[in-house]
């Protein structure tokens, strides 16, 4: 069954955003070792950029800004091609909704990060 979908109220939907630091591999002994006051180093460029990640997919590449107190994203660059596909999904999931399936995307919502790198993290104690 195919229904028309308003685009505004397509554009109303709201997907959940994250912004990824950086991620590593480690080995289970390292994490099973994990205690308060110990620093797990990540091998990432603290003046580097962060990614701004919808539904698992890069959206835009940024910096990390404080703004009243809090934290914001700076959009440096943005993927065009990822971010016009998110109307897509999100059609697609209002059609399934009104047919009273569940879209692919909501099933696979699984939080887990992109690997930024092979080599694993050390644990330093300060």
């Amino acid at each position: 069954m195919s229904e028309t979908i308003d685009r505004e109220a397509l554009l109303e939907l709201e997907f959940p955003v994250e912004v990824w630091l950086a991620s590593e591999k480690i080995p289970l002994e390292r994490l099973l070792r994990l205690e308060p006051g110990g620093v797990l180093r990540l091998n990432k460029d603290p003046d580097g950029p962060v990614d701004l990640v919808v539904n698992g997919s890069v959206v835009a590449s940024g910096e990390l800004v404080v703004v009243d107190g809090s934290f914001g994203f700076r959009i440096g660059s943005t993927e065009e091609e990822t971010i016009a596909g998110l109307e897509s999904e999100a059609a697609a999931e209002a059609v399934a909704a009104a047919d009273g399936t569940e879209g692919e995307a909501a099933a696979e919502e699984t939080g887990e990060t992109a690997e930024a790198t092979e080599t694993p993290a050390e644990e330093e104690s300060e």
